[in-house]
């Protein structure tokens, strides 16, 4: 895949370094198995590092939200109450599109893993 959304710059970087040294190492622990179970296998670990990754750029695309902006959202969509004009809230909806990559990727990566 490619380009991956814009805001949280640093945090999927850092991710993505931990996972390619982390990814290597454990698969090299795996015993060896035969051909065709290794492919198997080696998809499956794949599709796990793309699960993280993805879950990882859909928490850096939600934005930040201080636990005061989070305490009034919650208040104002439990009492279905719309906010006075100026004030803020966080819309969530912008992390839609990277939160579905990473539900759809997870459930890929656990199909994998139920069939290897």
């Amino acid at each position: 895949g490619g380009g991956g959304g814009g805001g949280g710059g640093g945090g999927s970087d850092r991710t993505r370094v931990s996972w390619q040294t982390l990814v290597p190492r454990e698969l090299s622990m795996l015993e060896p198995l035969a051909p065709a179970d290794a492919r198997r296998q080696r998809e499956a670990a794949l599709l796990a590092v793309a699960a993280a990754e993805a879950t990882a750029e859909a928490e850096c695309a939600k934005p930040r939200v201080s636990p005061s902006q989070h305490l009034l959202a919650s208040y104002y969509k439990l009492a279905g109450r719309v906010p006075p004009p100026g004030v803020r809230l966080p819309d969530p909806s912008v992390a839609a599109v990277a939160i579905e990559k990473a539900r759809v990727a997870t459930a890929a990566a656990e199909a994998a893993t139920a069939g290897a």
